[in-house]
């Protein structure tokens, strides 16, 4: 799929204009919430998290990009709050010390990948975590959404919304 070895999904960029959208929709807060972007290629998502005043990490198993998004964050004078680091997303789990403090997760990843992380979705949202995805989405039988934006585009998912077996 990509350009480097254990790439899952191909690198395709969240458009700029939707950044705005997606805090919003997130609600992301200054000072209060840290975003993560599992799969964050060039970090545009965590950048725009930086930028209103929210902690942010951005995790890519490509380290040319990781590069690229800790040396963009550093011009931006973000690095004091944003930062990017290699990892595969196939070893996340919810005691991965990345894991730790984050208020909001977002992904756009494949169907099969998001697949592939159910429980540990599961598990952040049990948490309270609210999770947002692009163009492909999580199973509604499994994540009923909580909101939507740009004509679904963008899904946001979060524990009230999600119902638990007896």
């Amino acid at each position: 799929w990509g350009t480097h070895v254990g790439t899952v999904c191909p690198l395709v960029h969240c458009p700029e204009e939707m950044l705005e959208e997606l805090m919003r929709l997130a609600r992301v807060q200054a000072g209060v919430d840290t975003l993560i972007d599992i799969g964050c290629g060039d970090g545009r998502v965590v950048l725009a998290a930086g930028r209103a005043g929210a902690k942010g990490l951005g995790l890519d198993i490509n380290p040319g990009l990781i590069r690229a998004a800790n040396t963009r964050a550093k011009s931006e004078g973000l690095d004091s709050i944003v930062s990017f680091e290699e990892c595969d997303l196939q070893q996340l789990h919810v005691t991965h010390p990345h894991l730790e403090n984050v208020t909001v997760i977002y992904m756009y990843l494949l169907p099969e990948v998001l697949e592939m992380m159910t429980e540990l979705l599961q598990q952040m949202l049990a948490r309270g975590v609210r999770i947002v995805t692009l163009d492909h989405h999580l199973k509604e039988n499994e994540f009923p959404k909580s909101g939507e934006a740009l004509f679904g585009a963008l899904r946001l998912y979060e524990s009230s919304t999600i119902q638990t077996n007896p």
